[in-house]
């Protein structure tokens, strides 16, 4: 088991099964890093994982031409489309590694404030326990996982079935 008590974690997050990714974590930086710095990283990780390399080649000359930027909303530091990147720091991130090499992620969420009306306005925390298991060993993967012809997973990625493994 690895623990940290607080790092940056950043994951993919999408809203249909259509822009699935192969891993759900894309990055862990060090808590001591500053706002500024993660939101640097995680524009360029979007980027990498989405752009061409001609596109790339033109951020680079002019990263204005990069049409995802980076916004922070309330401590989260958010990216791109569908699929997105989201940062944010996390506390109690744990990693346990199976017999056969497969890890099982688990952290702390920060509390998220949100307004519901009930009698007037009143701020609601949501946060607490987040835990993924990884389908694939070694390396992160930003791999799609959906077909979109066929309009379904692709073969491995069904529930229940594991994909074919690189390493």
């Amino acid at each position: 088991m690895i623990r940290s008590s607080s790092a940056w974690l950043v994951t993919w997050a999408w809203t249909s099964d259509s822009a699935a990714v192969a891993d759900r974590i894309a990055a862990v930086f060090p808590r001591q890093w500053g706002s500024a710095r993660v939101q640097s990283w995680v524009e360029w990780l979007y980027a990498i994982h989405t752009s061409t390399v001609a596109e790339l080649v033109a951020y680079a000359g002019r990263p204005g031409r990069n049409p995802y930027k980076v916004r922070s909303e309330r401590g989260w530091i958010v990216c791109g489309s569908h699929p997105w990147l989201e940062a944010r720091i996390v506390t109690d991130l744990v990693v346990d590694e199976d017999t056969e090499g497969f890890e099982t992620v688990s952290w702390k969420e920060p509390d998220r404030y949100r307004i519901v009306e009930e009698g007037g306005m009143i701020k609601e925390a949501e946060g607490g326990r987040t835990r993924t298991t990884r389908r694939l060993r070694g390396p992160l993967s930003s791999d799609p996982i959906w077909d979109r012809s066929a309009g379904r997973f692709k073969s491995g990625w069904v529930p229940d079935e594991l994909p074919p493994q690189r390493w």
